[in-house]
């Protein structure tokens, strides 16, 4: 598989994986679970069910751009963005020694095959993936010669 190929599967993987994340963060919004009543352990001024309308919207918001933004390297900055503030409010848990389990995929958790710890790490592989993904697309990796930027 040629690298410009990589790249596209890699954008389009990220289209699906947050769409996905975002719609069922939408979807928990609504539902009537007490422990999203809470406040979020990181930012304590907004509710657990405040959290996941804000991150649901931003990763709805964030596949937008990435179906609007070219060259790759455009698309690449706001998943960069996103991909880093999910490490460090993921980072923030771990620093403070908050373990709760992850409400990752919003209502989607429940039709997971794994428990909250396993679907925690896996979530933290995808936002490590993002991350790199989007950071090889800045350096111009798997960019065709005359779509580079000089």
């Amino acid at each position: 598989m040629k690298s410009h190929h990589v790249l596209k599967v890699f954008f389009a993987c990220a289209i699906v994986l947050l769409s996905c994340t975002g719609v069922g963060k939408i979807i928990a919004f609504f539902e009537p679970v007490p422990q999203y009543s809470g406040n979020d352990p990181i930012f304590s001024f907004f509710t657990m069910r405040q959290v996941l309308l804000i991150g649901g919207v931003a990763e709805l918001l964030l596949v937008a751009l990435i179906l609007k933004l070219n060259p790759v390297d455009r698309k690449a900055v706001p998943l960069l963005c996103f991909s880093s503030a999910v490490l460090l409010y993921r980072a923030g848990f771990k620093i403070l020694g908050i373990s709760m389990p992850c409400h990752c995929l919003g209502y989607l958790n429940r039709f997971s095959p794994f428990n909250s710890t396993e679907t925690d790490s896996v979530m933290l592989i995808f936002a490590v993936i993002l991350l790199i993904g989007s950071l090889l697309a800045l350096t111009g990796f798997g960019q065709k010669p005359e779509s580079k930027r000089s």
